[in-house]
């Protein structure tokens, strides 16, 4: 029963800006450390998220595939910096919004596994918010990680594009992926 009244524990609190300037920042207690791994599967939930609930079917394929032909790429230049950086800076002009303003914040929450606790973001197209996190991500991750951030995403995308998600599909997959397929104990 006193299950049933316990609330989850909060791992982050981080808040999203779609604007001329979209950010995205922590605002949990300094002293307070995230693993990378739990920063990646945030991405890879609020990505989930997005597509679930981005209602245009074009704006969603074309996430899609632009995470997908990242990682090709990525993969294809042998992880070239001036490809990543190029990408990077595309992302940061796409996921900037002149005429649409808006934000939220963003609980990363863990019951029996990590969720995700967000607000509604009205912005259009909501890919904003995806390529937002994905470069706060690549920047503050070590970089053995961004290439697991990379694969991630890409690997979220090609299941996506066999199953669209459910409620349920959008949190579990992205745990799944993390805890059980990218390799974190290797080099």
């Amino acid at each position: 029963m006193t299950r049933l009244f316990k609330k989850p524990k909060i791992l982050l609190k981080a808040k999203i800006e779609i604007s001329e300037t979209s950010s995205f920042f922590s605002i949990t207690d300094k002293s307070f450390e995230i693993k990378e791994r739990e920063l990646i599967l945030m991405g890879l939930l609020i990505y989930a998220r997005v597509l679930r609930v981005e209602s245009s079917k074009d704006d969603r394929d074309k996430l899609v595939e632009m995470f997908s032909e990242l990682h090709t790429n990525f993969k294809d230049t042998g992880g070239s910096e001036e490809y990543i950086n190029t990408m990077l800076n595309i992302f940061a002009m796409v996921a900037k919004s002149s005429s649409f303003k808006d934000s939220a914040i963003i609980k990363l929450k863990k019951e029996s596994r990590i969720f995700l606790d967000m607000g509604v973001i009205n912005v259009y197209p909501l890919s904003s918010v995806v390529y937002t996190v994905f470069n706060y991500l690549y920047e503050n991750l070590k970089p053995g990680n961004r290439i697991r951030l990379i694969e991630g995403f890409a690997l979220l995308s090609k299941l996506y594009q066999k199953e669209e998600f459910n409620i349920l599909s959008a949190v579990g997959i992205p745990n799944m992926i993390v805890y059980e397929i990218i390799p974190f104990d290797a080099q």
